[in-house]
C-alpha cells in the first residue's frame, strides 16, 4: 500500500497535523456538510449520510485500499446510523 507507506516515512509531527487536518475536513465535507443539506433538501437525514459516505467510500478505496476503506467506513457508517435514527424519530 504505497499510501501507507509514503505517509509511514513522515516525521510524525507532520503526520499528527495529516491525522488532524483529514478528520476535521473529512467531518465537514462528508457527512457534515451532506447530511445537513440533504435533511434540508429532502426532509431525511439518512440521504445526506449515505451520500457522504458513498462519496467517502469510493474516494478512499483507489488510495488506500478496500481493506483500509472498509475499516474506517464500517465504524462511520455505524455513527451515522445513530445520528440519522437520532435524528429521524426526534420531533
Amino acid at each position: 500500500m504505497a499510501g501507507l507507506d509514503e505517509l509511514a516515512e513522515q516525521s510524525i509531527v507532520l503526520r499528527i497535523l495529516l491525522a488532524l487536518r483529514a478528520g476535521v475536513t473529512e467531518e465537514i465535507l462528508y457527512r457534515a456538510y451532506p447530511t445537513e443539506r440533504m435533511k434540508g433538501l429532502t426532509g431525511k437525514t439518512w440521504v445526506g449520510a449515505l451520500m457522504g459516505l458513498v462519496v467517502f467510500t469510493i474516494l478512499h478505496v483507489p488510495g488506500w485500499g478496500w481493506g483500509h476503506s472498509i475499516g474506517v467506513v464500517l465504524p462511520i457508517g455505524l455513527i451515522l446510523l445513530g445520528y440519522t435514527c437520532g435524528n429521524e424519530t426526534l420531533p
